[in-house]
């Protein structure tokens, strides 16, 4: 792949269609279903507080923000915000050198 002269955000379809392009052995919707079903088992995993680690690509895990309580910027009154859970990405070191030597 070349080196794009700006950043551009690819959505999931124009990225199955790359994948597509790249392995002609796959069509776009089957690459779509690889994607989406990836999507749907990195989410749930990491849902119930697993950690997923790609070695040469990355990890993904669980972040946990606690709750806490602050006061409302307008209001002035105290707003309570759950704890709640996000997900976290570290790419691999690997990955990050591959990237680095593009630049």
């Amino acid at each position: 792949m070349s080196k794009p002269n700006k950043i551009q955000v690819i959505n999931r379809k124009a990225l199955a269609k790359i994948m597509s392009d790249w392995n002609e052995e796959y069509l776009v919707y089957e690459c779509e279903d690889i994607l989406e079903a990836f999507t749907e088992i990195i989410e749930h995993l990491v849902k119930d507080g697993h950690i997923i680690a790609l070695d040469g690509f990355g990890s993904f895990q669980p972040k946990i923000n606690p709750a806490f309580t602050t006061t409302g910027l307008k209001s002035g009154e105290r707003v309570t915000y759950a704890e709640s859970t996000t997900m976290k990405f570290t790419p691999a070191v690997s990955l990050q050198k591959r990237i680095k030597s593009y630049t």
